[in-house]
């Protein structure tokens, strides 16, 4: 899914192709199926997991929601799945995306070293139309990290988007 993964094997399965990152005391939190529809999906069960993040949650038993963490998985993981729809599928744009998280209520998101919002639901999930390839990568994902935001009645910071734009716009 996303670049910073320490390591990763691939195989086939009943559904079509399946990444999957090594897993962390026999359990498995990264993955990406590739199905035989050509949709692709990613889950990262380790971003927001309270068990195994229990250094960044100072002694909260939920957890939060490490946002500059989380928004960077995510434009990592979508500018991954991009290149590989463009150069091994050879999808034609427009392409359908979905995102979301799961697991979250009560979880609080965090910016800089504050929590100020907390998550009321336990599944957030945002649909949206990926009308061509050139469109960067933070630019196709502002709709859903304003969204996530807006979940826990906060406005997501613009500078934000300024860094991931920074680190993430195709040229």
């Amino acid at each position: 899914m996303a670049a910073d993964l320490p390591g990763w094997d691939h195989s086939r399965n009943v559904f079509g192709g399946i990444a999957i990152d090594t897993p962390v005391e026999g359990k498995l939190y990264h993955f990406t199926q590739l199905f035989l529809s050509r949709e692709l999906w990613g889950v990262d069960a380790f971003a927001v997991n309270a068990t195994q993040c229990r250094q960044f949650t100072e002694g909260r038993s939920n957890g939060f929601i490490a946002s500059v963490y989380v928004e960077r998985v995510f434009a990592e993981t979508l500018s991954n799945y991009l290149k590989f729809a463009q150069q091994f599928l050879h999808l034609a744009a427009p392409l359908q995306m979905e995102a979301g998280l799961t697991g979250i209520k009560g979880y609080p998101i965090a910016i800089e070293n504050s929590m100020p919002g907390r998550f009321l639901q336990d599944t957030i999930q945002w649909t949206g139309t990926i009308p061509s390839y050139d469109i960067p990568v933070p630019d196709i994902l502002r709709p859903f990290f304003d969204y996530i935001w807006a979940k826990c009645g906060l406005v997501r910071p613009n500078r934000f988007q300024e860094v991931l734009a920074r680190q993430f716009s195709r040229s």
